[in-house]
C-alpha cells in the first residue's frame, strides 16, 4: 500500500526521488483538492453553509462524525424544524385567523371591532 502511494506520488510529480523526504507520503498537495467531488473540503464547506447547519450542528461534529449519522441527523432536525414550524403556523393563524399584519390589527382595535371574531365564519 505504501509503494502503492509513494507510485501515486511519483506519477502526479509530486515529488522525485532525490527530493523525497520521510514526510512526502503525508505532504498536503494542493492539486489533490482542485478537482470538483462530492467530499472535497470545498464541497463540503458549501453544503454546510448552504444550508446554515450552523444552527443546528458545530461545524468540528459536522466534520468528525461519520457521514451516514451526520446525514440522518440533519435529515432528522429538518423534519424537526419542519414540523415546528407547521404548529407555529397554526398558532399563528389561531391567534390571527384574519390573517392580518400589526398595524391593521392595530387599526381594527382602534376602531372598536373585536379582532378574535375577524375571520371566522
Amino acid at each position: 500500500m505504501l509503494n502503492e502511494s509513494m507510485m501515486h506520488d511519483l506519477n502526479m510529480e509530486y515529488y522525485n526521488p532525490k527530493t523525497r523526504t520521510p514526510f512526502s507520503s503525508i505532504a498536503y498537495h494542493p492539486a489533490e483538492n482542485e478537482f470538483y467531488h462530492q467530499w472535497s473540503i470545498e464541497s463540503v464547506g458549501e453544503y454546510y453553509g448552504y444550508h446554515k447547519l450552523s444552527e443546528v450542528i458545530p461545524v468540528r461534529d459536522y466534520l468528525l462524525l461519520p457521514n451516514c449519522i451526520v446525514d440522518e441527523f440533519v435529515k432528522a432536525v429538518s423534519n424537526g424544524l419542519d414540523k415546528r414550524d407547521k404548529v407555529e403556523k397554526e398558532r399563528r393563524r389561531e391567534q390571527n385567523p384574519g390573517g392580518f399584519s400589526k398595524d391593521q390589527l392595530e387599526l381594527l382595535k382602534a376602531a372598536g371591532l373585536d379582532v378574535g371574531k375577524l375571520g371566522k365564519p
